[in-house]
């Protein structure tokens, strides 16, 4: 019988569900087709046990296959009621499909023959019909259970990975060439006019803050980013006098639009960085 999510397990658990699922189904087919004598004649149970087998696992391996086309076409959580009709109506036709053929196939062979009926054909028909529903619901709640399990992993990574990234964005914000920079040029000022130092010093507090609070933030509205955009440019204008100069002109009906955060510090540095700054040029 089906076999219907042969990629989610090894090779151990789907030989494990294997036998569990089809041994005892083929037993119950040759039973009955044979009746008492399958148990009562020791060399027909052998020979019609060994005889079923490769039915049984050419119905396995066929419905593998079908079940993983039908998963791959029908993968969104929206498509699951067709996935489970189409994948129990295609394990039923394909089951009865190589059942019949092994109907023919025992008629060829005197010991395993027997006699063919109505009655019979309805017992298989009732036969497939349960051991398909019965085994179609535990390898469905089987790979549904595998699929819970692989998202909460997946959702586990996924945390992780923003954690990860929020602290990267976090060490790359918090840059500490700028910040020796920084404090370079405060010390410089404490020492020649503390005015100037404190202001500096106000200016920098203003700059780490918004850098530290906009971490989780994707989106600043431009007013936001243009006053930091100044507390930023006041230290560059500090650490590099005259050779730098910023203009700014923007109409204040943009105020409250929003752009990516800290992106206007990551135009003025690579403008700083490009160029160059010297007294006359």
């Amino acid at each position: 019988m089906p076999a219907l999510f042969t990629s989610i397990y090894n090779y151990k658990k789907e030989l494990l569900l294997f036998a569990v699922t089809n041994g005892p189904a083929s037993i119950i087919l040759n039973w009955i087709f044979f009746g008492r004598r399958y148990f009562n004649d020791g060399m027909l149970f052998v020979v019609a046990t060994l005889a079923i087998f490769p039915f049984i696992l050419l119905v396995h391996n066929t419905m593998s296959f079908i079940g993983r086309y039908i998963f791959r076409r029908l993968a969104l959580p929206g498509d699951t009621l067709k996935r489970i009709f189409f994948t129990n109506l295609s394990a039923f036709i394909t089951a009865m499909a190589f059942i019949l053929l092994a109907v023919w196939f025992y008629q060829q062979i005197p010991l395993l023959r027997f006699e063919v009926t109505a009655q019979l054909l309805r017992n298989i028909t009732l036969l497939v019909l349960m051991v398909n529903l019965l085994i179609g619901s535990i390898y469905t709640t089987m790979y549904l259970f595998e699929q819970m399990k692989n998202t909460l992993l997946q959702n586990e990574s996924l945390k992780k990975q923003q954690l990860q990234q929020q602290f990267d964005n976090l060490k790359t914000k918090v840059n500490p060439h700028f910040l020796f920079n920084s404090l370079s040029s405060l010390s410089m000022l404490v020492a020649e006019d503390t005015e100037q130092a404190d202001a500096f010093l106000n200016e920098m507090s203003k700059v780490y803050r918004y850098m530290l609070r906009n971490n989780q933030q994707g989106l600043a509205t431009l007013n936001k980013e243009m006053n930091f955009i100044r507390s930023y440019f006041f230290l560059m204008k500090t650490r590099y006098g005259i050779t730098v100069c910023m203009e700014l002109k923007t109409d204040d009906k943009y105020d409250e639009y929003e752009l990516p955060s800290l992106s206007l510090q990551l135009l003025m540095d690579n403008a700083i960085q490009h160029n160059i700054a010297l007294k006359n040029q």
